[in-house]
């Protein structure tokens, strides 16, 4: 037998013992998919949430998290066949990646219930990032849920920590988009923070990591549009840009640099020189990563 014919019948072989499955996606606006028999996946949460408890008849132990930082991700295993997931967010986009089969995106789902099936009856691992920045308010995920036949797993933090903080450059503002010049709902339909540096560069040193980072805000003072609102200094510390702490306790922070973009003295006045940058900058950071450690 030639190699070629030999290559040829180990992989039909492989193939024919490997029981093949095909993921389906149902959509239940009704909400009435998650009962009180289903059991309750453990999470692994990158990024800040902020979680209340979910009424009966939602099974045991069930919660909501709210959220408002971008790239928040979400992970949970188990063995089994199938997983549902509970939204109540129109304002938010999502991307599903269960093992190494493609991605689910889901655009402002509202609220509703989703579930998939044919995953086979082995282990999973089930991530859901947030893709999107939160310019519509709070969005909010209800956890991942399975079958009470099915057998729930703990998925363990990475050993390593990361936080960034930042504007636009960190979130993916409009890093989807294939033109130069977009209106704002384009820029916000095409903002992918799961493709942006921070978390490119945390899933390369296999971190957990979380994005404190807001299109326009800076850690001096924030863009002309918002210059009036609250900038990174004031909001850095909460869960969702309200007064709050975090467990979080990362063994690097990082900056970014683009924040000089938003240095000015005065408006109609001269921009800082290298001096006024270093100096302010320094002791903004200085005073965000006070709060990064007990």
């Amino acid at each position: 037998m030639s190699p070629f014919s030999l290559r040829s019948a180990i992989l039909a072989a492989a193939l024919l013992a490997t029981p093949l499955t095909a993921q389906t996606v149902t959509t239940d606006p009704a909400n009435h998919t998650i009962s009180p028999r289903m059991l309750t996946l453990p999470l692994h949460i990158g990024g800040r949430v902020q979680a209340t408890p979910l009424p009966p008849p939602m099974p045991k132990g069930a919660l909501l998290y709210w959220h408002h930082w971008p790239a928040i991700y979400f992970e949970g295993a188990f063995i089994g066949d199938r997983v549902a997931l509970k939204f109540d967010d129109a304002g938010d986009e999502y991307r599903l990646l269960i093992d190494d089969k493609p991605p689910i995106p889901f655009f402002r789902p509202g609220k509703v219930e989703i579930t998939v099936v044919g995953l086979g009856s082995s282990a999973h691992h089930a991530r859901l990032e947030k893709v999107s920045e939160s310019f519509l308010g709070h969005g909010a995920f209800g956890g991942f849920y399975i079958p009470g036949n099915e057998r729930p797993l703990r998925v363990k933090p990475r050993r390593r920590q990361i936080e960034f903080i930042g504007p636009s450059g960190m979130v993916g503002f409009g890093d989807r988009s294939t033109k130069i010049e977009c209106t704002f709902d384009e820029m916000t339909r095409t903002t992918d923070a799961q493709q942006a540096y921070p978390a490119l560069v945390a899933r390369h040193f296999s971190a957990d990591y979380q994005v404190n980072a807001s299109s326009g805000r800076g850690l001096i003072r924030n863009v002309k549009e918002i210059r009036k609102e609250p900038g990174l200094i004031a909001i850095h510390s909460s869960h969702l840009h309200r007064p709050g702490r975090s467990i979080f306790r990362p063994e690097m922070a990082a900056t970014d640099n683009h924040d000089r973009a938003f240095c000015r003295f005065r408006e109609r006045t001269r921009s800082w020189g290298e001096m006024d940058y270093t100096r302010a900058i320094v002791r903004r950071l200085g005073a965000v990563l006070s709060g990064v450690r007990p």
